[in-house]
């Protein structure tokens, strides 16, 4: 289970700490607004998406976990960049600390349905993955490399399927699909967004069969 206190900060003066058990969910960030009824499916995501489409974002973050292979609870310091430009978004997730991993990265390039992923090595060597090699794990943890390239807000299934409340907030339940015949790491995704803060704090992902195979939570939001 990772672990992961993370710093989020997008433009003068705005800032949030969260300590979260998915790094993918600094990405996720929206602006704050209450309403009385519930939010249209459409209008929640792109609220929850706006971060990722303005021209820039960085990010720095502290992971904490357990070996996929020895066990042993290990640390990484990341840093994250993404940046849009026109149709293609940048996205890079550094590893700032231990020494062992400092500079190792991963790079991903998306230009509209073509995503090219790759791993830095210093000083020089940048990698493009494919087939297995970009299963692996990231920088550790139990999260795969390939799970940073898959998009599920953009799935064309989009439906809301209750609420709840979580953390004091209150959220809406979303179901998310991939398009019929598409090959994705996930058939189904469910989303509890809180409505106040435009924050997913839980996120569960399923297989085919409706196993859940990953679950991420957000256990604090606090202002810095």
């Amino acid at each position: 289970m990772i672990h992961p206190n993370i710093i989020y900060r997008r433009g003068a003066g705005l800032g949030k700490t969260l300590k979260i058990h998915s790094l993918v969910m600094v990405l996720l960030l929206g602006c704050a607004r209450v309403y009385s009824e519930p939010e249209p499916v459409t209008n929640l995501i792109a609220r929850l998406r706006r971060v990722t489409d303005t021209s820039g974002v960085s990010a720095r973050a502290s992971l904490t976990f357990n070996d996929a292979v020895s066990g042993k609870r290990t640390t990484c310091q990341l840093l994250i960049k993404i940046r849009n430009e026109g149709d293609e978004t940048l996205m890079l997730y550094q590893c700032l600390w231990p020494p062992a991993l400092k500079g190792h990265g991963y790079l991903i390039k998306k230009n509209k349905d073509q995503v090219e992923l790759s791993a830095y090595t210093p000083p020089n060597k940048l990698e493009i993955l494919s087939g297995d090699s970009r299963r692996q794990p990231f920088f550790g943890s139990d999260l795969t490399v390939d799970e940073f390239t898959e998009n599920f807000w953009t799935w064309p299934v989009q439906q809301l399927e209750g609420a709840t409340n979580l953390l004091g907030h209150h959220c809406q339940q979303l179901e998310l699909r991939p398009p019929e015949g598409q090959t994705n790491l996930y058939s189904v995704v469910h989303v509890w967004a809180a409505t106040d803060i435009f924050l997913p704090l839980l996120i569960e992902k399923f297989d085919g069969e409706g196993k859940v195979l990953k679950r991420v939570r957000i256990d604090r939001v606090a202002k810095l």
